[in-house]
């Protein structure tokens, strides 16, 4: 990933019951770094049935903004109140020659 990319990141969550879908939880939270927030219940998540994937977006501006080493964690809060959280470890980027937003 180059800083300045723009896409959604599919993530998978898996459950004891088998693949989770967003009917699974009564929130979830994935944060990037310390800049990136994004929650389900504010919809900046989305959930592809196709695939069975978590799509988290990250812009441009978010991506020039975070370092060349970003640490990604996922929370999920359930319907009883629980939260569960984990690491999902670091995210790279590579540099751009480019600091544009396009």
């Amino acid at each position: 990933m180059l800083k300045g990319d723009a896409y959604r990141i599919p993530i998978s969550i898996e459950t004891a019951e088998g693949a989770a879908t967003p009917e699974s939880f009564a929130d979830v939270e994935v944060c990037i770094g310390r800049s990136v927030r994004k929650t389900l219940s504010e919809g900046e998540i989305t959930y592809d049935t196709e695939r069975a994937l978590f799509l988290i977006p990250i812009t441009q501006e978010e991506t020039f903004a975070l370092g060349m080493r970003s640490r990604i964690n996922i929370r999920c809060k359930y319907a009883g109140g629980d939260v569960v959280g984990i690491d999902l470890g670091i995210l790279e980027f590579e540099p751009s020659l480019s600091r544009e937003v396009i």
